[in-house]
């Protein structure tokens, strides 16, 4: 490999728990951006998440429990296994408490259980649950959504009378919590901005989150301007 890592390289393991989602929100924007950054670390990324990983052990069975010994059959012994069949046969007869009915399982994301989060870099810093934005800020999207099958989903900006999608949607999103999704955008511009999600069963026609008021499936955060 002739060219090298334009800053401190991300080592493989580090690279390995950015595939599996298993660093922390603020560790994987930090990787993302390197990687955006940074062609040599980004083909070695590229190369590990081609790799088939391998499945681990299953976990060794547990013994079966040794049958207790029973005990010598006597007169003693036949008298309380009688009693114990003649107990168990009342309980068998006596009608059974009505059970409470269940409640349906919830399918659809309903409100409260889908949140939107925005990650700032503003000047080398970082910050969460961004409120404002300066022209050359950076912000990565990040939702929490209760698990399921994965989802369709949508990023769009509003700002005055002006609707854009700042990110591509590359594959399906699986639900969890605090995900990061793939790209950063900026903002600019003096009026307030409005950035949603959307996610769907189906897939998504932009133009009509243009036009249409946004589906039950979606969440919203608005940032001012930081000049104000």
């Amino acid at each position: 490999m002739t060219e090298r890592c334009r800053s401190q390289p991300v080592s493989y393991l580090r690279l390995e728990r950015h595939l599996q989602r298993d660093l922390s929100p603020l560790d994987r924007l930090r990787v993302s951006w390197h990687l955006q950054r940074c062609p040599v670390c980004r083909d070695c990324f590229a190369a590990l998440s081609g790799e088939v990983m391998a499945l681990r052990a299953l976990p060794r069975p547990l013994r079966a429990p040794s049958r207790p010994k029973l005990p010598p059959v006597g007169s003693s012994f036949l008298w309380a296994t009688a009693a114990a069949a003649a107990a168990a046969l009342m309980l068998w007869l006596r009608p059974a408490p009505e059970a409470p009915p269940r409640r349906p399982a919830r399918v659809a994301i309903k409100g409260g259980e889908l949140a939107l989060a925005l990650t700032r870099e503003h000047r080398g810093q970082l910050a969460r649950e961004a409120t404002r934005f300066e022209p050359a800020d950076r912000f990565q999207a990040l939702v929490s959504c209760p698990p399921s099958d994965p989802w369709h989903w949508q990023l769009l900006v509003r700002q005055a009378d002006e609707t854009y999608f700042p990110l591509i949607p590359a594959e399906p999103l699986t639900c969890a919590n605090a995900v990061t999704l793939p790209g950063a955008f900026s903002l600019d511009g003096a009026a307030n901005v409005q950035v949603c999600v959307v996610l769907s069963r189906d897939r998504i026609d932009s133009e009509q989150l243009k036009q249409a008021p946004l589906p039950a499936e979606s969440a919203c955060v608005e940032l001012t301007p930081a000049a104000r």
